[in-house]
């Protein structure tokens, strides 16, 4: 999508405009075309620009909770988690936003969550070998995340106000009323503005949330590497995972330190997952032993060595009978964790995959 600047000039001088409003619209357009975005100046613009009409494109936005599908699924730690996934004509215009729009612009060097070439193993080589880690998360994520920050964001890459609000409209969603009223009461207290004024949040399930949540959070990362640089020590965050790292204690930042720079970005802390960990304890990062080098917990090792043993001496479909094992594509999820532990650990990765590709798998 190009913007023909002499195009757009004989078109003004056409209808008379001024040449004010031809160099202030010019400034606009070669702004957003010089950082690689796509010139557009209103959300009917946009519709044409994509082929879709613009009446739809607007109900979209107006009515944004109605293209929505939302369920459950479990955590692998317990409790649940809550999706929003967009029904496919409103996830295409998010596919297209995050593909035109977001992926030009860069997550701070703290973030490895939702990031290409950054991962989960990168995020704990960074505070490998320290004798203190802090380990703490936020709170409802994506719910904290609103359409007022979404919308600051569109703002903050060039486009007008008026198209930023619409962006957006079109990556976030009211929060739903069954998950609001099954939230506990505390937390029920903490999003009953969000809720009652029917302000959008981002959802898990939309292309573009992953990306706008490392976007927005920069200020954070920003804030909390300063407090960090102060300090002494290693701050990295994966996702609503942070850890911060040092050789003495008097180098991780105070909870009072932590609470204000939080706060003053409107996030919430999960107070129930702030752990300090010493040289001696079992020290974690994002899941991830770190204690001796870089390595999967050994239960997460032994659960998937424990079902290709079975798989193996029983076969699969009467492992998973026996085990009570009831899991649709049980093959994929087995090989999935496989994998995962060939990415952090090859050697023993690699020794799995070798025996899973001994059992006998059905046709």
């Amino acid at each position: 999508m190009s913007f023909d600047r002499k195009l757009f000039i004989e078109e003004c001088k056409n209808q008379e405009k001024s040449e004010k409003y031809i160099e202030n619209t010019l400034k606009y357009a070669d702004n957003l075309a010089s950082k690689g975005y796509p010139v557009l100046f209103s959300l009917k613009h946009m519709a044409f620009e994509l082929g879709i009409k613009y009446e739809d494109l607007k109900i979209m936005e107006r009515e944004r909770e109605h293209y929505y599908k939302h369920f459950y699924i479990k955590k692998k730690n317990g409790g649940v988690r809550f999706l929003s996934v967009p029904y496919s004509n409103l996830k295409s215009i998010q596919s297209w936003i995050y593909h035109n729009i977001l992926i030009n612009q860069d997550p701070t060097l703290s973030a490895y969550g939702y990031i290409k070439k950054r991962s989960i193993k990168e995020n704990a080589q960074q505070h490998v070998a320290r004798k203190f880690i802090l380990n703490l998360d936020l709170m409802k994520f994506f719910e904290t995340i609103t359409e007022q920050k979404v919308y600051r964001l569109f703002v903050e890459i060039g486009y007008t106000r008026t198209l930023s609000w619409s962006f957006s409209k079109l990556v976030t969603v009211p929060i739903d009323e069954d998950y609001y009223l099954a939230l506990p009461d505390k937390e029920k207290k903490l999003f009953s503005k969000t809720f009652e004024r029917e302000y959008g949040v981002l959802p898990q399930g939309a292309p573009t949330s992953p990306s706008i949540s490392n976007l927005v959070l920069r200020s954070l990362d920003n804030k909390l590497v300063a407090l960090a640089e102060l300090k002494g020590c290693t701050y990295t965050r994966y996702a609503d995972d942070i850890t911060f790292s040092g050789n003495d204690l008097k180098n991780i930042p105070t909870k009072a330190d932590i609470i204000k720079i939080v706060r003053s970005e409107n996030l919430l802390i999960n107070w129930d997952k702030w752990i300090l960990r010493k040289q001696g304890m079992r020290q974690k990062v994002t899941g991830l032993n770190i204690s001796n080098g870089i390595s999967v917990p050994k239960s997460y090792r032994k659960d998937v060595n424990r079902h290709i043993h079975f798989c193996l001496k029983y076969g699969p479909e009467s492992h998973q009978k026996k085990m009570g094992v009831d899991k649709q594509f049980y093959r994929y999820w087995l090989l999935g964790r496989i994998h995962y532990i060939r990415f952090i650990s090859p050697e023993i990765g690699n020794k799995m995959l070798k025996n899973f590709n001994n059992i006998q798998w059905p046709l």
